[in-house]
């Protein structure tokens, strides 16, 4: 799939804002007109891409009321997500966003007014956490930012413009400086050779984690370790 089908899948943006400033009814529209969008599927696609793209509705929903209302509906996210695993056929698939949509909108109708105030910074922090977790859970694994965005239901541009607001360098330059900070902290701290220090730390190559560190260290992964060792 290329960026901009993507896009539609993971970043409900839009659907979310209309949601909070004017109405279930207005998110229920952009919904319908998303539903156009994807009628076109790939073949044999069609069922898999539908439960992407309302898992990624209820997830975005629930994590926008959460840090705009401060308020969670777990429980409405997972009997969410277990009504939207049912649906099969295009025609279910648009009844269970709608669905999706006005189960939290009636349920925020309930909320005082001065919570109705979305504070999108702390939506900002909220996803920059827990893609920063998610790298540190798997650093030795292959990560891309797509793969990241996917595991925490945003979209890829929306990831990487994150990074370059927040942690002012991009995706890679951060994944980067994790691999080394975790690289530095087995080499003084385990007994690891250095080839298996570096597929701890997601590299294949021993030769190009060594020509990485040295980059970043300004010394080899020995030449750090015997240092190291010293001024312990």
């Amino acid at each position: 799939m290329d960026e901009i089908e993507l896009e539609l899948l993971y970043n409900q943006n839009d659907i979310c804002e209309a949601f909070l400033y004017q109405g279930e009814a207005e998110a229920v529209r952009l919904f319908e007109r998303k539903i156009e969008s994807l009628a076109r599927l790939p073949e044999g696609e069609e069922l898999m891409i539908r439960r992407i793209f309302l898992t990624s509705l209820n997830r975005s929903l629930y994590n926008y009321i959460l840090f705009s209302h401060g308020i969670s509906l777990c429980e409405c996210c997972y009997e969410n997500f277990r009504q939207l695993a049912q649906a099969g056929t295009a025609e279910e698939f648009a009844r269970a966003g709608r669905q999706i949509i006005r189960t939290y909108g009636e349920l925020t109708r309930s909320f005082p007014p001065k919570q109705k105030r979305p504070r999108t910074p702390s939506v900002k922090k909220y996803h920059l956490v827990q893609a920063c977790r998610y790298i540190d859970a798997h650093i030795r694994e292959p990560l891309t930012l797509a793969r990241v965005a996917q595991n925490i239901y945003v979209s890829p541009y929306y990831l990487c413009q994150l990074f370059k607001e927040e942690k002012k360098e991009t995706f890679s330059e951060f994944v980067t400086a994790r691999r080394m900070e975790t690289a530095k902290q087995l080499l003084l701290g385990s007994q690891l050779s250095v080839d298996e220090v570096a597929v701890q730390c997601g590299y294949g190559s021993s030769s190009y984690f060594s020509t990485v560190f040295r980059k970043q260290a300004g010394v080899s992964p020995r030449e750090f370790r015997k240092g190291g060792v010293r001024k312990m």
